[in-house]
């Protein structure tokens, strides 16, 4: 019965599960028609794809601070990691800017750590268990975002029809486009373009980095960042199908982002757009990851909840000016964000009630406002007021909540290890 726990330990099931998703990925192009293979875009997206290399730049620093030190082989895995990061610059400069060049460094040091990792995870001695977690922490995040591509391309296939007109619509009842408002200066500023740009893109290190130091100091700990990530990606997936929209950009097309905006449609009505465009707007994932991230560090030092707060504002900021969201992507995001971190916590039965009650609001808010967009967006249109007042209560109640849970958790931690407890940071 040991062994068999062993096995299914939680970091083993983590290396199945991504294992079989890219095998899936795979073998369902094939069968199915659907989608386009890993083998296929993997190569692309090592030169392109500036996300999958700050996911690969997390799976180093796993390595670096998790596991053990031993001089040799660090010194081969950077030498080895900045030759492989040398040489993908050297073909990157044919598809990306040298800024973007600059911020896809780091997956030749990741590349580089995996198999000196594996190697720990298969040599029997002190370090294999904790190799094991590391390795399943190192593949979660470039697998899920391999995956997720695969994913996008067979959620376009599905949905050749997008709901864009309608959150557009949401959007113009503040009178405005808020896209266009916060995405215009930016990208007119090109310092600070060039600063949310490197948020955006490098989500992947902050998600890790927050999950080392709750593995480092795990006693202020709210909750598993690894767990909460690859939960937003697998249930948020899900909503992209429920409610495709491809973002402001591919709708205003060169009107975004110095305007003038375009009219809101009258009336508003699901349009076709083009299958190279992923359909992953609603809720949105960055906005939801960062926010997931913050949230588990809420019983660390002001200094970390400080700088966490400043990611979530910048990640805020950068889903405007690169990721092309609308404002209603971001505002559905809260709920989701805030119902994923309650089942991401860590355990203590006397929270039990208060995570199903806050999952239960969270999921209930995110359904209601994408089935309302969906299928009865005139009732809410036709009402402004009613509807703005509605989605700020929605943010407010969420932030609230998860002040809640952090204080509850805390105060449970505390309790457990015999130590004072310490007053959590403000919500974002």
């Amino acid at each position: 019965m040991p062994a068999r726990a062993n096995f299914l330990s939680p970091s083993r099931l983590v290396l199945l599960l991504v294992a079989a998703s890219l095998v899936a990925a795979e073998l369902i192009p094939s069968l199915f028609g659907l989608g386009h293979p890993p083998h296929r875009f993997l190569p692309m997206l090592a030169l392109t794809q500036v996300l999958l290399a700050s996911a690969c730049l997390g799976s180093f620093l796993f390595y670096l601070f998790l596991l053990p030190r031993r001089k040799v082989e660090m010194a081969l895995v950077v030498v080895v990691g900045v030759a492989l990061d040398a040489w993908l610059s050297s073909h990157r400069i044919s598809y990306l800017y040298p800024t973007g060049c600059l911020l896809a460094l780091g997956m030749g040091l990741g590349l580089a750590s995996l198999p000196a990792t594996l190697l720990r995870a298969l040599t029997p001695g002190p370090d294999r268990a904790r190799a094991v977690e590391v390795l399943a922490l190192a593949v979660a995040l470039p697998g899920l975002y391999i995956f997720s591509v695969f994913f996008h391309s067979v959620t376009a296939t599905l949905n050749p029809m997008v709901y864009d007109h309608f959150a557009y619509a949401f959007d113009g009842l503040t009178g405005v486009q808020p896209s266009f408002l916060i995405a215009g200066p930016i990208e007119a500023f090109r310092p600070f373009r060039g600063l949310v740009s490197a948020v955006y893109f490098h989500l992947p290190v902050f998600m890790a980095l927050a999950h080392i130091q709750t593995v480092l100091q795990p006693d202020r700990a709210i909750s598993n960042p690894v767990l909460a990530f690859l939960l937003v990606g697998v249930l948020g997936g899900s909503l992209y199908d429920y409610f495709p929209a491809v973002g402001v950009k591919v709708l205003c097309g060169q009107a975004f982002p110095s305007g003038p905006w375009p009219a809101v449609p009258d009336p508003p009505r699901v349009i076709p757009a083009p299958l190279e465009f992923p359909r992953n707007c609603m809720p949105s994932m960055h906005l939801a990851w960062i926010l997931t991230a913050h949230w588990a560090l809420r019983g660390y030092a002001p200094t970390i909840r400080a700088l966490g707060s400043m990611l979530v504002f910048l990640t805020f900021l950068s889903t405007f000016n690169v990721g092309c969201h609308y404002l209603i992507d971001l505002v559905v995001a809260v709920p989701f964000a805030v119902g994923i971190h309650a089942l991401a916590m860590r355990w203590f039965p006397r929270l039990v009630g208060l995570r199903v009650g806050v999952f239960i609001f969270g999921a209930t808010a995110t359904l209601g406002w994408i089935a309302l967009m969906r299928h009865r967006p005139f009732w809410a249109l036709d009402n402004p007021a009613l509807t703005l007042t509605a989605l700020a209560l929605t943010v407010l109640a969420s932030l609230a909540l998860e002040g809640r849970l952090a204080r509850a958790t805390l105060l449970a931690a505390d309790r457990t290890s015999g130590t004072p407890a310490s007053s959590p940071s403000s919500p974002p």
